[in-house]
């Protein structure tokens, strides 16, 4: 438990500053993340009717799938009540498939068995303690033929912990990279 509640204070704080929700998504927009996700979804071959985004705070993802499955219900969650409410404030407005929720861990999902044909994360997985409890659960809430996809996880294992190393050595290191480089330390362990 105590490293979600430093995730959900550490997207709490972050969320709080002066430009965040733009400085967000220009950093998304430049590495392409919804290219990336479009190329996932057309391997997946889905035409799903309700879309569950873990971790998807800025909405940027869930905003996509909006535009790209109009039919489909989207539901976006994310641990911190305060980024949800900064990208409702951002945005003014959402399209009418989309529902976002905060305050929500993905180990203790608020859904119905099988309820989602697509479940989504960009960027999440090694944010949460107790992994395998946590796609365990993720695989309750997908339908029979649902399918979950996670993209740009980042390495993990001897590798990840060098990389982080090396980014605190040269000072771009910042909290959250303390907190992931813990993070997928504990992921390794529970692989």
């Amino acid at each position: 438990m105590g490293a979600q509640k430093e995730q959900k204070e550490y997207w709490n704080t972050e969320s709080s500053s002066d430009g965040y929700c733009e400085k967000q998504l220009e950093g998304l927009r430049e590495i392409a993340v919804l290219e990336m996700i479009d190329a996932a979804l057309a391997r997946a071959k889905l035409q799903p009717k309700r879309i569950l985004e873990i971790g998807g705070g800025s909405q940027f993802v869930s905003r996509h799938l909006c535009n790209h499955y109009p039919n489909a219900e989207v539901v976006c969650i994310d641990i911190s009540e305060i980024r949800i409410d900064a990208f409702n404030q951002y945005y003014k407005g959402a399209p009418g498939n989309l529902r976002t929720v905060g305050g929500v861990d993905a180990r203790l999902l608020p859904f119905q068995d099988g309820e989602f044909d697509l479940i989504i994360g960009d960027t999440m997985l090694h944010h949460i303690g107790f992994l395998k409890l946590a796609l365990f659960e993720i695989n309750h809430y997908l339908s029979d033929a649902g399918k979950a996809v996670f993209v740009r996880e980042p390495i993990v294992g001897l590798l990840g912990v060098w990389l982080y190393r090396l980014f605190r050595l040269t000072g771009h290191a910042n909290k959250h990279m303390e907190i992931n480089c813990f993070e997928y330390k504990r992921m390794l362990l529970q692989w």
